[in-house]
């Protein structure tokens, strides 16, 4: 099951229990879902892939208007898998009733491009007006995968008020338009999970914390890995320059002809070609530390390179001192 399709089926088990917020609700999946036809007479289509969308809407529809809207499924083609579900109202005098209580029209299906603010009057009203728009037309990613939230609607004066509605609750939505629709989304992944509490998908909050938290671990992890391995490559890298200027000098001059402390952390970078300059300072005796061990190392370097340039080495540059 996908993360929207779970989501949205804990969103069909919440009680409602206000009359107020039971219209917001379903003025707001009517106003975003439905669509008219006129042949003879006039027929509300609601559709949905959800069937517990479906069974909640008949069941809130039937508590407010006394009325069973009719439910068809139809089975998707065979490439696709699942059933739609269409909710219908047909009867002009009927239908014209519903969407005028719901102010989704005004006058005679003179249709409210906006969203009426005696719907969303009341804070309860807002979280369901929201809710309802989400069953209708959201969506969410899983987390695992992106962090995003979206819901469309088909004009942009009413997103515009949905977009006011979502920063009644001090969320920032993002807008875009895209081909025939207009776009509401969130990117920021606690401004989506402050999204799903004001929705009442607590279930989906919790899940989606708990992806968002190994996610967030993996990504932490991931960067540590990341961050020792560019280390340890640095140290090879490092290793295998000291090495070679020790090869110089023990091939040209002779190790014994420096001083002991230079000799010491000669034959230990040598021996231990993997440790790191904390590392081959605690191998010394007495131990030495970084920026001793350091010192050393970029004399044997410089030694080295003058016995590359020249073939031996002048004792009076006093490096060996």
């Amino acid at each position: 099951m996908s993360f929207a399709k779970s989501c949205k089926n804990e969103l069909s088990r919440i009680e409602i229990n206000r009359e107020c917020c039971e219209r917001a609700e379903l003025a707001a999946f009517i106003h975003m879902n439905g669509s008219l036809t006129i042949k003879g007479d006039v027929t509300l289509h609601l559709t949905t892939e959800n069937p517990a969308i479906a069974r909640r809407i008949f069941r809130v529809f039937k508590s407010r208007f006394k009325k069973e809207m009719q439910i068809l499924m139809r089975k998707k083609m065979r490439l696709q898998k699942g059933n739609s579900y269409s909710l219908i109202l047909t009867g002009k005098n009927t239908v014209s009733l519903v969407l005028s209580n719901l102010e989704i029209t005004k006058g005679s299906f003179d249709l409210n491009t906006g969203i009426t603010p005696e719907l969303v009057a009341n804070r309860c009203c807002k979280r369901a007006y929201l809710r309802g728009a989400f069953m209708a037309r959201g969506s969410i990613a899983n987390p695992d995968a992106s962090y995003h939230m979206e819901m469309t609607a088909d004009y942009e004066e009413y997103l515009d008020d949905l977009i006011k509605v979502m920063q009644y609750f001090e969320l920032s939505p993002g807008k875009l338009a895209r081909k025939k629709e207009y776009v509401s989304y969130l990117k920021d992944s606690e401004q989506i999970c402050e999204f799903l509490n004001i929705i009442g998908a607590h279930k989906t909050l919790l899940d989606y914390e708990n992806v968002r938290v190994m996610k967030g671990m993996r990504n932490k992890i991931n960067r540590l890995v990341n961050c020792e391995t560019a280390n340890l490559q640095k140290t090879v890298v490092a290793s295998l320059r000291h090495i070679k200027n020790i090869q110089t000098i023990d091939e040209n001059l002779g190790l014994t002809q420096l001083p002991k402390s230079l000799q010491e952390v000669a034959i230990k970078r040598v021996e231990y070609p993997e440790a790191n300059l904390k590392e081959l300072g605690e191998l010394l005796e007495p131990p030495v530390g970084k920026s001793g061990v350091n010192h050393r190392l970029r004399k044997l370097e410089k030694i080295a390179e003058q016995l590359h340039q020249t073939g031996y080495y002048d004792e009076n540059n006093g490096y060996l001192q």
